[in-house]
């Protein structure tokens, strides 16, 4: 790494373009995840800085002190200031995948030029499989509580078209989803540059409607699932065709921002701005399949032909084994956030166990607390309270803050009911607690809005 790359923690470790595209993809998804509304929050600066700084150095030169700053701003807020995204575990993963692979890259450019993408390319793959697989339940694929039908009344919503309002109501729209998101894992692998159109069709919805950040967080991985032929070929592209592209892109953009109301101008002005390079990302796509293309551009397989070295290869293993073990883990009963489960539908708890492919018998407990009784001073809290599926560290926030608001003035909160088959009551639940010891109180591992009734209609 001397020479034109500087030192080992400053430098530059390969001149790929590939690279150099991941790593500034990667700088532009750290700085639109970090402005979403959990990361502006007081308790996230230091990691906001730390990942922040991180993205800056690998946006530069992808070095290795930036891929390490990065790992550290993503995965310290995971533990500690209950960030509950799967992207942000992605992310992780890739800054750490990538912090290996340009220390080893001392040893020479290979490791970074073609290590990281081998790397990043299996992980990538893995998400969009394991999120589909989550999809293969009971709920998802009834369309009165599917996140997927739920989800194209927003889009109708949105876009005030009657038509696709009727669609949502449709049986066979959540199969349809899931086989389109499933069918871009088999493109991905067989014809990597014909799923870039499919993932771009496929993330604009979820970006108008649901997710502003992911399908930036997930391009990263896209970049990775090209050659650098593929990348040449798509920037001569657009370069040479801009204007053309940039105008139907924006035209589309236009005609769908134009159907939203003026409060939403108001509030979400940035999805809009991410909407619209979506488009044009999309159009830019379909011109780089239509224009002629040199012979080895969008070929199939694409880049998994590329091969890696013993080292590489034992860290993919290690790197997409983990990423596996988390995937399962909502199955296990030990998480539920960040394992690619979000707008899936899932349901863990006994009584509304709803996996078509895994049966409840795998899992190792259930993860929720049961109130049965609450001796709330409000009715209405009352009830909501006992209508909802607590896990220890949600109820240890709840009791925190309550306690801390009656400062010994309102009376004794009386609490009785069940967790882990085991049933408690406390007369006071700001004198004593009765659950296990919650070490980790900045880690979410579970939803925070789940009802007991099932179905429940898609919880985000």
């Amino acid at each position: 790494m001397a020479g034109r790359s500087g030192s080992v923690w400053l430098g530059r470790p390969t001149s790929s373009l590939r690279y150099i595209v991941y790593c500034r993809m990667f700088a532009l998804a750290s700085f639109i995840r970090l402005t979403l509304p959990d990361a502006t929050s007081d308790r996230w600066l230091p990691y906001w800085l730390m990942h922040a700084a991180g993205a800056v150095l690998v946006g530069v030169n992808g070095s290795l002190l930036g891929w390490c700053l990065c790992a550290l701003g993503t995965g310290l807020p995971l533990l500690f200031a209950s960030d509950q995204l799967t992207q942000s575990a992605f992310l992780f993963l890739c800054a750490l995948s990538a912090a290996f692979c340009v220390a080893a890259a001392r040893r020479g450019e290979r490791h970074a030029a073609e290590g990281l993408p081998y790397v990043v390319r299996r992980l990538t793959v893995m998400t969009y499989a394991i999120a589909g697989f989550h999809k293969l339940n009971r709920d998802f694929l009834d369309p009165t509580v599917s996140c997927a039908s739920g989800g194209l009344r927003i889009l109708a919503e949105n876009w005030r078209l009657p038509l696709i309002d009727r669609m949502s109501n449709w049986a066979g729209f959540p199969l349809l989803f899931v086989c389109a998101e499933l069918g871009l894992v088999v493109l991905w692998l067989v014809r990597p540059g014909f799923g870039l159109v499919l993932a771009l069709l496929v993330h604009l919805p979820l970006t108008i409607i649901f997710a502003p950040a992911f399908a930036f967080t997930m391009a990263t991985g896209w970049v990775m699932l090209l050659t650098d032929a593929d990348l040449r070929h798509l920037g001569r592209t657009l370069r040479k065709h801009r204007v053309a592209i940039a105008s139907v892109g924006l035209a589309l953009a236009a005609l769908s921002i134009s159907r939203y109301g003026a409060e939403r101008w108001r509030l979400e002005a940035d999805w809009i701005v991410k909407e619209a390079v979506l488009w044009v990302a999309l159009v830019a796509v379909v011109a780089a399949w239509s224009v002629p293309r040199a012979s080895g551009v969008f070929e199939w397989r694409g880049a998994w032909r590329e091969a890696a070295g013993r080292g590489i290869k034992g860290w993919t293993v290690a790197a997409c084994g983990v990423w596996l073990l988390n995937g399962v883990t909502p199955y296990l009963g030990l998480q539920f956030q960040h394992a690619g489960a979000m707008l899936s539908n899932l349901r863990i708890d006994s009584g509304c166990w709803n996996s078509l492919v895994v049966p409840e018998a795998v899992r190792r407990r259930d993860p929720y607390v049961r109130l049965e009784s609450v001796d709330y001073p409000d009715p209405e809290r009352r009830a909501a309270i006992a209508a909802r599926l607590w896990n220890p560290n949600a109820l240890w926030h709840a009791r925190r803050a309550y306690c801390r608001e009656r400062g010994g003035v309102q009376p004794a909160l009386v609490v009785s009911g069940s967790y882990a088959g085991r049933r408690f009551s406390v007369v006071d639940l700001c004198r004593r607690w009765p659950l296990p010891p919650v070490r980790l109180p900045g880690y979410r591992g579970f939803q925070v809005n789940l009802q007991r009734q099932c179905p429940q209609a898609c919880v985000h």
